[in-house]
């Protein structure tokens, strides 16, 4: 019997993020532009996986892939110094997967490479006999493999069969004919943290309470990120709202995974929909306020003192401090 308040697993792709700030504007082909400061971490779903385990909660990070490469080494050691985080890789692959993004204001310019997927499933491969002590697993969406959808389908039945609960994380495609498949993946699904433009395309609507309302229908909770406008959460009949906090941003990348981890470790604890969501709203706020994905997730102590002090904290460096984005303060909304 496992117990009632256990740890998490994480599956999906580990990306290695290099972020370089301070890009005044994308250069021209055949030239050269300059930033001012740059981050290499971990990235993709690893970003879940590590705010999770620096608020405390045990988790497992089931990276989909790994590359025998220099990159895949350094993000595996940089995984490994993580306290309350184990690492299983379930493939190999040739190469590492690599997102560079160029944060400029409230947006950011990303370009990524993923090395090519085999067509075996990985269902067959999650480790369910190492998972005794995890009652919740979260899939970070993937669309390489011959059925990657059905893959992913697979994966969260095996979970709810164990007894476990589940979550999903997609990404805009812009494709209806993936969104119509993604409603019939909500089936498998208890809890789905969309930002405003997916819950938009999956439901397939533009008004933000129409989505959420569509996706409750199929989804148990649904919680709608809306960036610096805060989150909004429906669960059955009850229906939940915060707001932005003011804080100045310095690089959004890994935001919306700080505020995943952040609604992930209070709906695993059975907190009530509204506190979870405002946990969930300081953790992706605190995550802008540095530059990073996985580095820049806040600590338990940060989390915590901002939902607990009036949402004002003071940010630690970052994991690296040469890499540090500084420090930022945040001011209780109205």
């Amino acid at each position: 019997m496992m117990p009632a308040l256990g740890g998490v697993a994480v599956v999906g792709d580990v990306f290695c993020d290099i972020i370089v700030r301070g890009v005044a504007r994308l250069p021209d082909w055949g030239e050269e532009t300059f930033g001012l400061e740059p981050a290499l971490c971990p990235g993709g779903v690893a970003n879940v996986a590590v705010g999770l385990a620096r608020l405390g909660v045990p988790t497992v990070l089931l990276g989909r892939t790994r590359a025998n490469d220099t990159i895949g080494s350094v993000l595996a050691t940089e995984l490994a110094k993580q306290e309350h985080l184990e690492v299983e890789w379930l493939r190999t692959s040739p190469s590492t997967a690599i997102t560079v993004a160029l944060p400029h204001g409230g947006e950011r310019a990303m370009i990524s490479y993923v090395p090519p997927a085999e067509d075996r499933p990985l269902a067959p491969v999650v480790p369910w006999h190492g998972l005794d002590r995890v009652t919740h697993l979260h899939v970070g969406g993937w669309t390489e493999g011959r059925d990657a959808l059905a893959d992913q389908a697979a994966v969260l039945e095996g979970a709810h069969e164990r007894g476990m609960t589940t979550s999903l994380d997609v990404s805009w495609q812009q494709e209806p004919d993936l969104a119509a498949r993604l409603r019939d993946l909500l089936g498998h699904v208890d809890l789905f943290v969309p930002n405003l433009a997916e819950a938009c395309w999956v439901a397939g609507t533009t008004d933000a309470e129409e989505a959420l309302v569509r996706l409750a229908r199929i989804v148990p909770t649904v919680v709608v990120k809306l960036g610096g406008g805060g989150a909004m959460a429906r669960s059955g009949d009850l229906v939940e709202r915060v707001h932005g906090h003011e804080i100045p941003v310095v690089d959004t990348t890994g935001a919306g995974d700080a505020f995943a981890a952040g609604f992930l470790h209070g709906h695993t604890r059975r907190w009530p929909l509204a506190r979870s969501l405002a946990l969930a709203n300081a953790c992706g706020a605190l995550s802008v306020g540095r530059i990073g994905s996985s580095i820049s997730v806040p600590t338990r102590r940060e989390a915590f003192t901002a939902l607990e002090r009036g949402f004002e904290t003071r940010l630690e460096p970052a994991l690296e401090p040469a890499l540090s984005g500084g420090h930022a303060r945040m001011r209780k909304e109205a």
